[in-house]
């Protein structure tokens, strides 16, 4: 081919915009994991946000009145004693674990709102690439926003469902993205979220609407496009902690090694994410919902992932603990350096005059 021949087809890229000619190179930031840990005490589940930029995170973390200080203001009707609520606070460390490359693979980007339920919930969108769409395409998770400060699903009751719920399911799932057109995927996501008892007398306005619960969780999907390799690796654990009986002094909870759960990865510098995500509390012994002290989702090119959590909390705790956790990770070939690491920070339990709970910003570093 002469010369002539190569500059007209160069021109032409560019002027037609023929799909695949300038194969652009686009920078994007991926969530690998993400976790937190209380520093005092284990506490309810009300609201957990973790949501990326190209540079940052927006985290967000709180765990009832106890982490907030806020008061409670009872429905008329409602007896205090079977709705007693500790305002207190708390802080948290939150880790984000992240990667990062500039890549010709194509990357696009969804967001949508699931209402997880105990049943379950699901929810879908389009989502748009900035040229015609080459090779296969994997969606991973790259933030989330859960809050329990949604209507019961039977409507008002004497339990504010904003305090929080005590977990013993929780999972998300990002289903195949669908090509739907030359440059689109519809991207659906499912999410199911179940609550179990306090056993507490002065709570029981919580154990009577536990049927009810509805939790919204907005869901930031990243997707990418390639003719390289893409994988999908499940991976599943079980730990149980005892309990010696004593609410002061419990029985220790070690950390676990998570690279100990490894799983075998052919790509050498992957962009890795996660697309199911699946906690079990409380399966044994008696059917109390999960005190949350600490909780982690994480994975890594290296070819290890986990998820874990533990309800160690001398002076309040009140129960063994255990978990299963499944998910499902995916690896993509980038064709590029993958940069990444773990940045974590102390946060404080920000929440505005209406109770509505506000983020901090960490540079990821």
């Amino acid at each position: 081919m002469n010369s002539t021949v190569i500059n007209l087809t160069i021109a032409l890229c560019f002027l037609l915009l023929i799909p695949g000619c300038t194969g652009k190179a686009q920078s994007a930031t991926w969530l690998e994991g993400l976790a937190f840990s209380w520093t005092s005490f284990n506490h309810r589940l009300s609201h957990l946000e973790v949501r990326l930029d190209q540079d940052e995170a927006e985290l967000g973390l709180v765990g009832g009145t106890s982490t907030s200080g806020i008061v409670t203001v009872l429905p008329s009707g409602c007896d205090p004693g079977t709705c007693t609520e500790y305002p207190f606070y708390d802080d948290a460390t939150m880790w984000v674990k992240w990667g990062k490359a500039t890549t010709k693979a194509q990357f696009a980007h969804a967001s949508l709102e699931v209402i997880a339920t105990p049943d379950g919930g699901s929810a879908s969108t389009t989502a748009v690439f900035d040229r015609r769409i080459k090779g296969d395409v994997t969606a991973i998770l790259q933030g989330l926003r859960l809050s329990t400060d949604y209507a019961l699903a039977g409507g008002d009751a004497c339990y504010t469902p904003a305090n929080g719920w005590l977990p013993t399911a929780m999972s998300l799932v990002i289903d195949e993205p669908v090509k739907t057109g030359k440059d689109e995927v519809l991207v659906e996501v499912t999410a199911k979220f179940e609550a179990g008892p306090t056993l507490e007398e002065n709570r029981a306005c919580l154990d009577e609407v536990l049927d009810e619960v509805q939790v919204a969780i907005q869901v930031d999907v990243l997707l990418v496009a390639t003719k390289k390799s893409h994988e999908s690796h499940t991976v599943s654990h079980y730990l149980a902690y005892e309990w010696n009986g004593d609410q002061i002094d419990p029985t220790p909870q070690p950390e676990p090694d998570q690279q100990e759960q490894s799983f075998d990865i052919a790509i050498e510098d992957a962009l890795v994410g996660w697309s199911e995500i699946d906690f079990r509390f409380q399966q044994e012994g008696e059917e109390r919902g999960a005190y949350i002290r600490s909780l982690s989702v994480m994975a890594d090119s290296a070819g290890w992932a986990s998820g874990h959590g533990s309800n160690y909390s001398p002076g309040t705790q009140l129960s063994a603990f255990d978990y299963e956790f499944s998910g499902v990770v995916r690896a993509v070939d980038v064709a590029a350096e993958v940069e990444g690491g773990t940045t974590d920070t102390l946060i404080d339990v920000l929440v505005d005059e209406e109770g509505i709970p506000q983020t901090t910003t960490m540079t990821l570093e």
